[in-house]
């Protein structure tokens, strides 16, 4: 008989091993390096306070580090790419800011990227 750890799949094993529980999210965001970058349009597959998983165009490069800005919560996090697999990518995620009123001045280029992204969401 199979052991509980080598019965589990693949994925249950991942969850296992991750710092945090990630949920499904599936929304859209965008993915910058900084002020002066393209911004990258992708979809946040799943999230956690950790990490999360994204899809993007295969043929776009991803850049090791930037900022993950979820267009559904308003919230901007420090990433950096991890894996990436064809259109999935890894990212780790560190601090979290809330794209409002009080974004440090050094931050506040992620306030017009969020606002052109949901321009672009309506039009």
């Amino acid at each position: 008989m199979h052991s509980v750890e080598t019965a589990r799949s693949p994925e249950i094993k991942k969850q296992c091993m991750r710092k945090s529980q990630r949920s499904r999210d599936f929304s859209a965001a965008i993915l910058a390096q900084n002020s002066h970058s393209q911004p990258l349009n992708c979809l946040i597959r799943d999230i956690s306070q950790a990490g999360a998983q994204i899809r993007v165009n295969a043929a776009q490069p991803v850049p090791k580090s930037g900022y993950l800005i979820n267009l559904r919560t308003r919230s901007a996090y420090e990433a950096k790419a991890v894996w990436r697999r064809g259109s999935l990518t890894g990212l780790s995620l560190g601090k979290q800011h809330t794209i409002n009123d009080t974004l440090p001045a050094d931050l506040e280029f992620l306030r017009g990227l969020f606002v052109a992204a949901k321009l672009r969401q309506v039009a």
